[in-house]
C-alpha cells in the first residue's frame, strides 16, 4: 500500500460537486438579494393604462420617414377590422390568433416546440400591444423567422413592422412568411442592430423575444437612445460575463455588471463578485426535449430569482443614463419557456411612466429563502402584476442625464 501521504483522495461524486455548485450559487443570490431588496422593493409600481399618443413625437417620426400622420394606415394597405387589444387575445383560440401562416410551425419549428412557442407569443403580445399607439413602428431585433411580429402585424394594422434579423438564411424565412401572409404592414432587414442604426431609420417601439446576452442591451441601449418604448424578453445571461464576444453590437462589452450605480453601491466589491456568479445562475435550468422544463424545481425557482436580479439591475442603469422608467414582468404560464423575463422600458416623459402608483413588493410576503419553494418574485395575477419604476424613483447616487441623441 502506498504511504498515507501519497494515497489518492476519494474524488467527489458528480452529485456533490452539482450540490456544491448549488449550494454556492444560493449563498451568491442570497448576497445579492439582501443587499438590494429594499431598493427592490421601493421601485416596484403597477402601471396605469397606457397614455393617449404623443402628437410631437409622431409627426417627428413622420417627418422623418416622409409619411404623414393623418392617417396612420397609408403605408400598410387597405384597412382591415379592428384590431383585438390586450383583454381580447385572450379570450381568442389558438385556431383564431394563429391561422395560416402565423403559426409558428410554419417557420420551420418542431412540433414539439409549437405549443410552447405560441403560449410565449400570446403572452408577450400581451405585454407589447399596451404601448402601441395608432400609427406606431415598431422594430423587432433578433426576429429569427418571424414569429412576434407577424402575429402582431396581424393584430394591429395600424402599426408598421419592422424584423431586424443578421443571419440571412432566417431572415429569408422570415421574408417569405411575410410575402405569404400578405401583411402589408411588416418588412425585414437583414443586418446587425448597428447596421440597422446606421440606416437613420425611425421606430417608436423596440421588442424582443428571447435576445441572447448583450444583444438585450444593445437593444435596450439603442431605443433610449432614440427616446422610444421598448418591450424584451432577454436570453443567455451566461454571455454577459462569458469569455467569448459575440459582437452583439450597440458599443455594449461583457463584464460590466452589474451596470447601475445604484447596485454597485449597495453591493460593494464583495457583492459585485457574487452578481457575476447571479448571472450564471439565470442560465441553471435543466431543460429537456422541445423545451421543457419543471417550474416549480428548486433549481428554476432560483434562476428566476436571478434573472430579476439581473434585469432589474439593467432596467435601474437605463433610469439612472437617460431619466426613464419601466417595470418588469414575466411570461405566462411560466412553463412556456425557462426564460421568461419581460422587461420593459419607457422614455423620459412618457405618460406610462409619469403615472406609475401603486407600490408592489417583488416577493410574495415575508423573507422566503431561495430553496424554500417560494420564487420570490412578484405575483402574476393573469400577467397583470408587474414591477414597475419611474424616473422619480431612481436612487440619489444616480449620474445626469447624457444630452439628447437625434433619431
Amino acid at each position: 500500500a502506498a504511504p498515507p501521504s501519497r494515497q489518492a483522495l476519494p474524488r467527489p461524486t458528480t452529485t456533490t460537486y452539482h450540490k456544491r455548485k448549488s449550494h454556492k450559487r444560493s449563498e451568491a443570490v442570497q448576497l445579492v438579494h439582501t443587499r438590494v431588496e429594499h431598493l427592490l422593493g421601493d421601485l416596484c409600481r403597477r402601471p396605469p393604462p397606457p397614455p393617449p399618443p404623443d402628437p410631437q413625437h409622431s409627426a417627428h417620426c413622420a417627418e422623418s420617414n416622409g409619411t404623414s400622420t393623418a392617417d396612420p394606415q397609408s403605408s400598410t394597405g387597405p384597412q382591415r377590422s379592428a384590431a383585438p387589444q390586450q383583454s381580447q387575445i385572450a379570450g381568442m383560440s389558438d385556431e383564431q390568433l394563429f391561422a395560416g401562416e402565423l403559426d409558428p410551425a410554419a417557420g420551420k419549428l418542431g412540433a414539439d416546440r409549437t405549443l410552447r412557442k405560441r403560449q410565449q407569443l400570446r403572452s408577450v403580445a400581451s405585454h407589447v400591444l399596451p404601448l402601441l399607439e395608432p400609427g406606431s413602428r415598431v422594430v423587432e431585433f433578433g426576429a429569427g423567422c418571424g414569429h412576434l411580429s407577424l402575429l402582431l402585424a396581424s393584430l394591429r394594422p395600424d402599426c408598421l413592422f419592422t424584423l431586424v434579423e443578421v443571419k440571412p438564411y432566417t431572415s429569408n424565412i422570415a421574408a417569405g412568411r411575410v410575402a405569404s401572409s400578405g401583411l402589408a404592414n411588416a418588412a425585414v432587414f437583414t443586418g446587425s442592430i448597428d447596421e440597422y442604426a446606421s440606416s437613420a431609420a425611425c421606430f417608436d417601439v423596440a421588442i424582443g423575444l428571447h435576445l441572447c446576452g448583450l444583444l438585450t442591451d444593445a437593444c435596450l441601449a439603442l431605443a433610449t437612445q432614440r427616446r422610444a418604448r421598448a418591450c424584451v424578453v432577454p436570453c443567455c445571461y451566461g454571455q454577459l460575463v462569458g469569455g467569448e464576444d459575440h459582437g452583439r453590437g450597440g458599443g455594449v462589452v461583457r463584464g460590466q455588471q452589474p451596470r447601475s450605480l445604484a447596485f454597485r453601491a449597495l453591493l460593494g466589491e464583495e457583492g459585485e463578485a457574487a452578481f457575476r456568479a447571479v448571472i450564471k445562475g439565470a442560465d441553471c435550468v435543466a431543460v429537456g426535449r422541445g423545451g421543457a422544463f419543471d417550474a416549480a424545481a428548486a433549481g428554476f425557482l432560483t434562476a428566476q430569482r436571478c434573472m430579476r436580479l439581473v434585469d432589474a439591475d439593467r432596467l435601474l442603469a437605463a433610469c439612472e443614463a437617460w431619466r426613464c422608467g419601466g417595470w418588469l414582468g414575466s411570461l405566462a404560464p411560466l412553463s412556456c419557456s425557462p426564460k421568461n423575463s419581460v422587461l420593459v422600458l419607457l422614455p423620459e416623459g412618457d405618460g406610462l411612466a409619469a403615472g406609475l402608483q401603486g407600490i408592489r413588493g417583488l416577493r410574495r410576503g415575508g423573507s422566503p429563502g431561495l430553496d424554500d419553494g417560494e420564487c420570490g418574485v412578484c405575483d402574476d395575477d393573469e400577467a397583470a402584476g408587474r414591477a414597475a419604476i419611474s424616473p422619480a424613483t431612481v436612487p440619489a447616487t444616480t449620474a445626469a442625464p447624457p444630452p439628447p441623441v437625434s433619431p
